[in-house]
């Protein structure tokens, strides 16, 4: 009999504890859950704006960008997002146009600094004539120039189709960096590495300057005047 009441007990506690565990995640689940619902509350479209229209960007700076990719992020961030609806021109509520004012690219070499041209002279310091490998362009800047810098300037406006007014407008700034070249990175597919490190790095910034947007829009309900 006292066998049976030594089992007894920790199977009760182990029990006991497994319940308590149970309660324990449901309660931080459900609070998590109803948190997350309450902080998203205010991220609303402004009253009477269900449809939206996003024009293709203009691009102002004198920097070769690939643009259509802002484009496409400003898009599938309010699709993704669910609470407006992109729709045509004719069909739309609001307009939103994006306008890059400004695309600054900078090569920086290991120490940070800006990267300047490079004379190689033809005659080398022996008085020997610099052979043509010398001149190899990629090679070359790879030795002074090691990253590349990109400053990206978006000004953004809304307007409400049927009052036809300005209702929002906001500038962002962004701005990261690419390594050129890597290390073990073939002659042959340098230039092709470069360009895609770039537009990964347009992409990256484009991405953040479309999810501010978003943000920034959406919480527009408790400011904007009653149209």
């Amino acid at each position: 009999m006292r066998v049976k009441i030594i089992l007894w007990l920790p199977i009760s506690s182990v029990a006991n504890v497994a319940k308590k565990t149970t309660l324990l995640l449901l309660l931080c689940l459900g609070g998590w859950h109803c948190t997350y619902r309450f902080s998203n509350l205010y991220l609303q479209p402004p009253n009477g704006i269900q449809t939206l229209y996003v024009e293709a960007i203009f691009d102002s700076s004198r920097e070769v960008t690939p643009h259509e990719i802002l484009w496409e992020k400003i898009q599938k961030a309010f699709a993704l997002n669910g609470k407006l609806v992109l729709t045509p021109k004719a069909e739309a509520d609001a307009y939103l146009r994006a306008h890059i004012t400004k695309a600054n690219v900078k090569q920086f070499d290991l120490d940070g600094h800006v990267s300047k041209n490079i004379i190689i002279p033809p005659i080398d310091d022996t008085g020997r004539y610099q052979p043509l490998s010398a001149y190899e362009n990629l090679l070359a800047a790879t030795r002074f120039s090691k990253k590349e810098n990109l400053t990206l300037t978006v000004m953004v406006e809304v307007w409400d189709l049927r009052s036809k007014q300005k209702i929002w407008s906001q500038s962002y700034t962004n701005s990261d960096f690419h390594k050129i070249v890597g290390l073990y990175t073939a002659k042959e597919s340098a230039y092709l590495y470069a360009e895609e490190g770039f537009e990964a790095l347009f992409s990256a910034l484009s991405q953040k300057t479309a999810d501010s947007i978003l943000h920034d829009f959406l919480s527009l309900v408790n400011t904007l005047p009653a149209l």
